[in-house]
């Protein structure tokens, strides 16, 4: 459950990375550069801003509370880029927010993954007297890039369905399936037992 919830994440990632260009382009008529500026300076946020209350968020929560709250806001963040230029509320407001919004499960996603992978080594460990981490981290690597492969198969797809100001469907699409698939990863990573708090 944990690893299929983790290959979602990643096709919602690269879906919505894959797509920023036209998200600054197109929704929202802006130069390329401001898509730099939106990745870096959300990267960089996360990194200086939330990693420190991720680890007390986790400390006082637990890591599958903190890591369903990523795959919450992550939603939120790609319901927002589906809709962008659409609302009343100035354009630069609306890529300041979905920064400020995706920087935080960055974060989550950038620590905790791991710390839950490192959980079910010890667990296992502990109830076989095996130590097969190698084996647990490959199979998370594979499907985090089965799920990279995937979106980016999927993205260019749905440009075909439309990708100028003009006809900007498929753009637009291509924001609601990648929180189709966030969703779907945050029912997935409910089914996941926490082996250690």
């Amino acid at each position: 459950n944990f690893v299929m919830a983790d290959m979602t994440y990643y096709i919602a990632l690269t879906i919505i990375q894959s797509g920023i260009v036209y998200y600054v382009t197109v929704l929202l008529q802006y130069d390329k550069e401001f898509t730099t500026y939106f990745m870096g300076g959300s990267f960089i946020l996360s990194i200086v801003g939330f990693y420190a209350l991720v680890n007390l968020a986790v400390k006082r929560f637990g890591k599958k509370r903190v890591m369903s709250l990523g795959f919450v806001l992550f939603a939120c963040t790609f319901l927002l880029a589906a809709v962008l230029g659409n609302a009343l509320i100035p354009k630069m407001v609306q890529l300041i927010i979905m920064g400020l919004l995706a920087a935080i499960p960055l974060a989550i996603f950038s620590i905790i993954p791991n710390a839950i992978i490192a959980d079910i080594i010890y667990a296992h460990e502990q109830n076989t007297g095996k130590q097969l981490a190698g084996m647990f981290f490959a199979a998370r690597t594979f499907m985090m890039k089965l799920g990279v492969a995937l979106g980016s198969l999927l993205f260019p797809s749905f440009l075909l369905l439309g990708r100028s100001v003009d006809n900007d469907f498929g753009i637009r699409f291509s924001g609601f399936a990648a929180l189709a698939f966030c969703l779907l990863g945050y029912l997935l990573f409910q089914q996941y037992e926490e082996v250690n708090d």
